[in-house]
């Protein structure tokens, strides 16, 4: 506890990352890659678990003394669990491109826990291309009393249909009922992803751990 009866919210700080050993000289800057894509793999974790943490407790921290109400930051932490999200598997699909360059790197590993993991990640956190286009755009959309006319309209562009707590949740222009839900839980599976990710390049002849700082 904090003084005065307030309560401390620690945030899990930043995980560790495999860091690959020294290639041969035709491998070295896809070697270089990976690691670089493993250590933002492990960033993106770290702020989605921040997200999951402020939507957790906003408003003990925040308040609507400070000027904005917390489901107003609650929207904002949603938001960026959705980039999160979205940069995270965009991240996982360069590790396997990065990985046809480093032909003796693949002979060492054992690549089905990345599939593995990967289907998982996929099962877990659907949706993810709509979402993250609805959110990116959104503001666009709601900018001119026209735009927002044109929302109306099916077909024409992801309807934003609200948030509740940690939930994301909008009308696709299928028809379709899209939603993310960002809490403990969806947080643990994002976390066993990574490690799965994580374990499969330690497992490389030489690899060894370091930290990522945030």
């Amino acid at each position: 506890m904090a003084a005065g009866g307030q309560r401390t919210v620690r945030i899990a700080p930043p995980r560790y990352a495999p860091q690959l050993p020294e290639a041969p000289p035709e491998e070295a800057a896809g070697r270089e890659q990976i690691n670089r894509l493993l250590h933002l793999a492990c960033l993106f974790v770290y702020r989605y678990a921040r997200a999951v943490s402020l939507i957790e407790h906003c408003a003990e921290l925040i308040g609507p003394d400070h000027g904005i109400e917390p489901a107003d930051w609650q929207g904002i932490a949603l938001r960026d669990a959705v980039h999160s999200l979205f940069h995270f598997g965009k991240t996982h699909d360069a590790l396997s491109a990065a990985l046809k360059s480093c032909p003796t790197l693949r002979a060492s590993i054992d690549l089905t826990p990345l599939r593995v993991a990967r289907k998982a990640f996929d099962r877990d956190f659907r949706d993810l291309t709509l979402l993250r286009n609805a959110v990116a755009h959104v503001a666009d959309e709601l900018s001119t009393p026209a735009r927002r006319a044109k929302l109306q309209r099916p077909g024409e562009f992801l309807i934003w249909e609200g948030q509740v707590g940690a939930h994301l949740s909008m009308a696709s222009n299928r028809g379709r009922q899209v939603q993310l839900v960002v809490d403990a839980g969806s947080l643990a599976r994002l976390e066993a992803t990574l490690e799965a990710i994580c374990l499969v390049f330690a497992a490389a002849p030489g690899a060894r751990w370091q930290h990522v700082c945030g």
